[in-house]
């Protein structure tokens, strides 16, 4: 899942930013990232993607493409069901599948921006910092929305 903002710079949170990620449990106690099989999360302390920021200009659309150095997280929870109608998630078990708060730590760069993945146009966060609580099976979540 690619991330595309018009800011050509992060900005820096002003407050923690809450949004969702879609999480994997992988084994007894192990979750990653959904879509990007990223190394094992560890809940409620903040995770540093320490891998370079990759981003470049597409000169038509006037915005940028950011591929790799950052976190992704939805600003609400929409594009979540609607990637449960998606053909990757039917290939995982739903037991399986969970969502997990995602925060921006306060003080952080992020950009804003839009994924892509499902309409073209869902809100998106993107961060080289990011803190995951609360998994909630995907079940319990729907129900609680």
């Amino acid at each position: 899942m690619c991330f595309y903002t018009k800011q050509k710079e992060p900005i820096i949170a002003s407050e923690d930013i809450k949004g969702y990620k879609i999480v994997v449990k992988t084994g007894s106690s192990e979750f990653v990232p959904y879509f990007v099989m990223n190394p094992p999360i560890e809940f409620d302390t903040v995770l540093i993607n320490d891998s370079k920021l990759f981003m470049f200009e597409d000169p038509f659309m006037k915005e940028w493409e950011v591929t790799r150095g950052i976190f992704h997280i939805f600003k609400n929870v929409d594009p979540i069901k609607m990637c449960l109608h998606g053909h990757e998630v039917k290939n995982h078990p739903t037991d399986h599948i969970f969502v997990a708060e995602a925060i921006i730590p306060k003080g952080t760069p992020y950009f804003s921006g839009w994924s892509n993945a499902f309409t073209g146009d869902d809100e998106t966060y993107a961060s080289t910092n990011i803190i995951y609580k609360n998994p909630i099976q995907i079940g319990e979540f729907l129900k609680s929305i």
